[in-house]
């Protein structure tokens, strides 16, 4: 776009298109318009070769504009992003290469975890390969040759009932109390979690209006239909899940059927009684995986997917945790 300076008897204007910075100055403003537009117009017409003089920021800048709000992390992927464009040297993006991505990755590792490493360089790719096919920044993927790091196992969390049983002692929590005090709706939300295999995203927006992509949808809970309706999940559907008569009492216990506790309030307050309960290695995504494995035994596979939202029926392995000890008595 640009923008008019009157300087003295002349006129400035400056122009910023596409990473490109223009500027003339001339006699009247109307000469400064016809410049500009002509300017503005080869710069989209690709005459100023714009891709070689663009900086890594504003490539990053200009996938989180228009891509980062697509996706549910988006908050994650900005953030992200402009960690990364700190950590990397200060050339132009075109003159990035598989080297420089290299030697970010290996300085990475020595402080962060390698899935870490690997979500961030999956990140990478995606505003690569944007550039690449849809902008024509580039002509090759600067992480083409960079192997990400290996894919972690599948978490192996099973949750025991003595570990339910110190959880709701760390808590202070007595089954069927009504929700008085935000760690009460610790307690819930965890034994909802096991119940149910809903997300905790999912489990404290229940009966509550949620804007997803400007859109609204009303999280409602049906105890006479013993069902929950997701408006919108993580993968972007929406699903209704089918409560047990333990979830139903569960969400009896919360004043006006929903949470007031935050999501980060329900972590750091997990995490803190977690420890309390002298339990280690126990987080609250952990009850979506025991849930499922608790469903397991209740439903097929198919049904299990529908319930827990999953399109690929082989990522229920991520979360499925049934022993091979019980497994076993089950062939008998």
């Amino acid at each position: 776009m640009a923008t008019y300076r009157k300087r003295g008897n002349a006129w400035r204007v400056e122009i910023s298109k596409n990473g490109i910075r223009k500027s003339g100055t001339f006699d009247t403003k109307k000469e400064a318009k016809e410049w500009a537009v002509n300017v503005e117009s080869d710069i989209a017409a690709g005459k100023y070769n714009a891709s070689s003089k663009l900086s890594i920021q504003y490539v990053f800048d200009k996938y989180k504009d228009e891509e980062c709000i697509k996706h549910d992390g988006e908050r994650w992927e900005k953030l992200r992003l402009d960690k990364i464009a700190r950590e990397l040297p200060s050339i132009k993006f075109s003159e990035l290469t598989s080297l420089h991505i290299s030697g970010w990755k290996n300085k990475r590792l020595k402080s962060v975890k390698e899935s870490t490493v690997r979500r961030e360089m999956v990140l990478l790719s995606q505003v690569f390969n944007t550039a690449l096919n849809e902008w024509k920044f580039i002509s090759e993927s600067p992480l083409k040759g960079v192997k990400k790091p290996p894919e972690p196992p599948p978490r192996r969390r099973h949750i025991t009932k003595k570990e339910i049983k110190l959880m709701m002692k760390s808590l202070s929590y007595q089954d069927g109390v009504i929700a008085e005090r935000t760690i009460d709706e610790v307690a819930i939300a965890f034994l909802i979690g096991i119940e149910t295999a809903m997300r905790a995203g999912e489990i404290l927006s229940i009966n509550k209006v949620v804007n997803y992509k400007g859109n609204e949808y009303f999280n409602e809970v049906n105890l006479r239909k013993r069902t929950v309706f997701i408006g919108k999940t993580k993968n972007g559907e929406s699903r209704y899940v089918p409560l047990t008569k333990k979830a139903m009492s569960l969400i009896k216990c919360l004043p006006d059927r929903q949470f007031t506790v935050s999501s980060a309030s329900l972590s750091s307050l997990f995490r803190k009684y977690r420890i309390k309960a002298e339990i280690n290695d126990l987080t609250f995504h952990d009850s979506r995986s025991e849930g499922i494995t608790r469903l397991s035994k209740k439903v097929d596979v198919l049904m299990l997917a529908k319930i827990i939202g999953h399109k690929d029926i082989k990522s229920l392995m991520f979360y499925y945790n049934e022993s091979a000890e019980n497994i076993a008595k089950l062939l008998d």
